[in-house]
């Protein structure tokens, strides 16, 4: 009798082998149509795809045509002329760039991030100074920010060579956030090691 059960446990019933592959058919195509379902959620429309450097660089013009009406028409407008000034710098137009943001800034002076944006314009026209008062500026504003820190640090090694204020500037920035990084993922605490050790 216990040799009888051991053979009737060791198959399965054709209907049961059936079942299952029906039941894993069916679970299978349902995961599939899911998953299909949520891939596409997930791709960008053909509108949110990127434009080709040409369309971008036709939708800049038009933009910073639109805003310097804007600009023109209600000088006023300090957020057009924020976005314009943005405008200027995602087009390499640093020169305009500085002017804009001058305006901007004479209308909403306590803007820090206008400041330190300021302060990279300065350093593209190669006029160093200028962009640490730039990062001055923003850092007068808000004494925790972490991008003027940084810029101010990159002018002061890069540029004005000077190591120890350089130093001083990332290290004020590793007290506020000690996670703090390049924006090539370099911890900004291994640059602070290495200029440190140089002369």
């Amino acid at each position: 009798m216990a040799t009888h059960n051991v053979q009737k446990t060791g198959y399965v019933k054709t209907q049961t082998l059936l079942f299952a592959v029906f039941v894993s058919f069916f679970v299978g195509f349902f995961a599939g149509i899911v998953l299909t379902i949520l891939k596409t959620d997930q791709m960008p429309t053909a509108a949110q795809q990127p434009a080709n450097p040409q369309q971008r660089q036709e939708a800049h013009a038009t933009r910073i045509l639109q805003l310097e009406q804007e600009t023109s028409a209600n000088p006023k407008n300090t957020a057009a002329w924020i976005q314009l000034g943005h405008l200027y710098f995602d087009t390499e137009q640093y020169t305009e760039a500085i002017r804009t943001y001058r305006v901007a800034l004479e209308q909403e002076p306590d803007n820090a991030d206008v400041w330190t944006d300021l302060g990279v314009m300065y350093r593209r026209t190669k006029q160093p100074e200028e962009a640490i008062k730039a990062f001055d500026q923003a850092l007068k504003v808000d004494p925790r920010h972490k991008i003027a820190m940084y810029n101010k640090g990159i002018v002061l090694i890069h540029d004005l060579k000077d190591n120890k204020a350089d130093v001083e500037s990332w290290s004020r920035l590793v007290a506020i956030d000690p996670q703090a990084s390049a924006p090539n993922g370099v911890p900004v605490s291994t640059l602070i090691r290495e200029y440190s050790a140089s002369p």
